[in-house]
């Protein structure tokens, strides 16, 4: 399970040293560091790379020489043994040197290597990680020793008896050895994911890595989809079942005493605060929640999990609450969500209004994962329209003007926006659902969710109309002159056509990667009629230069006797036996 602040969909390199037989010095392991990134970026300057991944606390500061070289000198042979590699090297810690090495590196060749510092953090107390829940002592200690990512003075024997505090840890050595840095956690594990105990936990996790500004966290051994530490994640992800989230801006939000009650709090991008409470206690808990510089309509939301229903977030009665708070009750072991509508006067525009959800291509009501869609609707962006542009990564934008496009709450890339039309992609991720919810928010005013029903390719030709039911928007066989009746292809000569809705490739979709030296292929088996008559695929994938859902499929119009020629032959593109519309067509000599 992956936990990302910014939800964007990246592609990964971990630059991973274990230790093995013969035994790693700083400077061995940081030379592979650097050069797998530099063949990574090269490849694909989109990329982030992360490293160097130490597998526990004490590999943060040491070597494998290190570790070799303390062997045998008793139960904490690294701290109280020889080690000869950081003392090489001014005793600075692996990880420091690491980030200097890094930052070394750019200031040299003008490139950035290194994304994300990445390390795995299991600094649990013993008995915690991996295990099940465990008595009442167990269960007490998993609920306290969250503590050990962020508080300076909480102590881990498991950690050579110091304070881990590791995001802030991680923070600071960024700050000091290489800034910019993001910061990653690619392993950790407070078990007891199938116990309301664990899925505690883990809320309280997430809450504290978003609080600590945490960019990216991996769990290792996800929960199962009945299992309580799932939960724990929809809390913060998909609360309402059609995908609405914590949000993205950290708020101010303290407790007077966090081993009984956590509190977070973030505003998402439309100007809704959220808010999360752990009760950790056996008892049920009673408290005023201040609030303070935000305005709310006067009604929240409020989702619950808790022992009273471990199958389901529980939607409870909406509470009132005023700008200066408001009073609540937290049932024993439960997981609270506050949702808190900011009021109309924080909105400069209408609210948007979503009226229909169409293939971009075919105009026919679809969505399948990776799909250019088009939706149509009132006050959905700029009265000027807007198209796309590229991010910094290279992916193409999901916000143009102001306005983004959501499904289940995660904003696909935007193709072109404006009041009445906007068209966007929808992410990959929509594979997991039969369902998708399309909202789309305009300078942070969110429209009511539009539901769509989601399948597994959904083609659609491209015509030459602008919607559906013209010539085809296609190109004869030298590659440059667009096909109409002044221009016929010839029978046995080759047409490109232009699609969208492809649904899952190979290799596997990108959301807004623009198609360069690999071109993705659909994973379902592509076939096409001409007049009826079957014609030879000769291409089918992702189309050159092209943003990925935009697919190219090249076919041998049919030497068939049977084919009648003319200026408006039907010509149909099939993906996994799902075919476009009829109304599509190609001029044949």
């Amino acid at each position: 399970a992956i936990w990302s602040m910014d939800n964007e969909p990246e592609w990964w390199m971990a630059v991973h040293h274990d230790i093995h037989p013969n035994p790693a010095t700083y400077d061995e392991m940081t030379g592979l560091n650097l050069q797998f990134a530099a063949a990574v970026k090269a490849a694909d300057p989109s990329a982030h790379v992360s490293g160097p991944v130490p597998a526990g606390w004490s590999g943060y500061f040491y070597s494998a020489l290190d570790f070799v070289s303390g062997w045998g000198t008793g139960p904490n042979y690294v701290y109280n043994g020889n080690p000869v590699d950081r003392n090489a090297h001014g005793g600075t810690a692996w990880v420091e040197y690491y980030l200097q090495q890094m930052s070394k590196y750019e200031q040299q060749h003008g490139l950035r290597l290194l994304d994300f510092l990445d390390v795995h953090g299991y600094i649990a107390p013993d008995g915690i990680s991996f295990a099940a829940a465990g008595d009442a002592a167990t269960q007490a200690l998993r609920l306290t020793s969250t503590r050990a990512f962020w508080d300076p003075n909480y102590t881990v024997a498991a950690t050579n008896n110091e304070a881990p505090a590791l995001a802030p840890r991680m923070r600071d050595w960024v700050n000091k050895d290489y800034p910019g840095t993001k910061i990653a956690i690619t392993e950790y594990n407070w078990g007891a994911l199938d116990d309301i105990n664990g899925a505690l936990a883990e809320a309280d996790i997430l809450g504290i890595f978003g609080r600590e500004a945490l960019d990216v966290a991996t769990l290792w051994g996800p929960p199962r989809a009945t299992d309580p530490g799932r939960f724990a994640f929809a809390m913060y992800r998909n609360y309402d079942g059609i995908g609405s989230a914590f949000g993205e801006t950290g708020v101010s939000a303290a407790t007077a005493n966090p081993d009984q009650v956590s509190i977070f709090a973030a505003q998402r991008s439309d100007q809704t605060l959220t808010v999360v409470a752990i009760n950790k206690t056996a008892g049920a808990l009673t408290s005023d929640i201040g609030l303070a510089n935000f305005a709310p309509q006067g009604t929240a939301r409020v989702y619950r999990y808790s022992e009273a229903n471990l199958n389901a977030i529980v939607r409870q009665p909406d509470i009132s609450a005023s700008g200066s708070g408001w009073i609540a009750t937290f049932p024993a072991y439960s997981i609270t969500l506050f949702e808190l509508p900011a009021a109309e006067g924080a909105f400069a525009v209408p609210k948007p209004a979503v009226g229909a959800v169409v293939n971009a291509a075919s105009y026919l009501a679809s969505a399948a994962p990776g799909e250019m869609v088009t939706i149509f609707g009132t006050n959905l962006g700029p009265p000027q329209g807007e198209v796309l542009t590229l991010g910094a990564a290279g992916l193409l934008s999901t916000e143009i003007g102001g306005g983004e496009i959501l499904f289940d709450g995660v904003p696909g890339p935007v193709v072109y926006i404006s009041a009445g039309q906007c068209t966007a992609i929808v992410p990959y991720i929509a594979a997991n659902v039969s369902t998708v919810h399309v909202q789309v928010q305009y300078q942070g005013r969110r429209s009511d969710p539009f539901a769509i029903a989601v399948s597994s390719t959904a083609p659609g030709i491209f015509t030459r109309n602008e919607a559906g039911t013209s010539e085809a928007a296609a190109l004869n066989s030298d590659g440059q002159t667009t096909n109409s009746p002044q221009a016929p292809a010839a029978r046995g000569s080759v047409v490109s056509l232009f699609l969208t809705g492809e649904g899952q490739t190979n290799p596997p979709g990108v959301d807004g990667k623009i198609a360069r030296e690999i071109l993705p292929a659909p994973v379902l088996p592509v076939t096409a009629t001409v007049g009826g008559q079957t014609a030879e695929v000769v291409y089918a994938g992702a189309a050159p230069g092209g943003t990925a859902g935009f697919m190219q499929v090249n076919v041998r119009i049919p030497s068939s006797a049977l084919l009648v020629p003319g200026p408006s032959v039907p010509v149909v593109v099939s993906v996994g036996g799902l075919r476009s519309q009829l109304t599509a067509t190609l001029a044949i000599q």
